[in-house]
């Protein structure tokens, strides 16, 4: 196996052929491919690549890795070399994989994203929410930090600088609640393109 860097937009092309209409399994990873590529300081993005068979896709962006294999055989050895070499705070990948690395991920815990649906008819909020603009960003980091497992990856630095990053790009929509004048509630579609 070589885990090779993307340098140009024919390796791109490789790792978007390869990920193909997967993309709905790592939505995190894909928005980022599409959005950003290579064209940005903050994402890197690598294939492993084995007797010219694509094998997996592993992408920075910030302090977070991404990473996407079809293979069911995919090696943990490779993957946590690679990843020690990265050294991520946070690592997203299928939860099948996830639970296989688990034994050998000794300074990682092991956790599963949520999506919570909202009931219109509950909607006491909905004359206070809007868009938010750039100069609240600062504000929505400040809120999000109180949380304690946020707290335990990001610095409030960091993380106000993901999201700026993100807003200037347009990437996705940041949408606020406001009670007396002060953010209460943060909601994003995180990522959204074109396709």
């Amino acid at each position: 196996m070589s885990i090779t860097k993307c340098k140009n937009e024919e390796d791109l092309l490789r790792v978007k052929v390869y990920l193909g209409s997967d993309y709905l399994k790592v939505p995190y990873l894909y928005t980022n491919l599409y959005k950003y590529g290579t064209g940005n300081t903050n994402v890197e993005v690598w294939f492993d690549i084995n007797e010219e068979q694509m094998r997996g896709i592993y992408l920075r962006y910030f302090n977070c890795l991404h990473f996407y294999t079809k293979e069911t055989d995919y090696s943990q050895k490779s993957f946590l070399e690679f990843t020690g070499q990265i050294n991520p705070e946070v690592i997203m990948t299928e939860a099948a994989f996830g639970g296989r690395i688990r034994p050998f991920t000794k300074s990682y815990s092991l956790t599963r994203e949520y999506s919570i649906r909202c009931d219109p008819d509950r909607a006491e909020y909905s004359n206070l929410a809007g868009y938010a603009v750039r100069q609240d960003i600062e504000e929505i980091a400040e809120l999000i930090m109180m949380d304690r497992i946020y707290q335990e990856i990001y610095t409030e630095e960091s993380l106000y600088n993901q999201l700026i990053e993100r807003f200037d790009a347009g990437y996705g929509k940041c949408c606020i609640i406001r009670r007396d004048g002060k953010i209460v509630a943060n909601y994003s579609i995180n990522g959204e393109n074109d396709t």
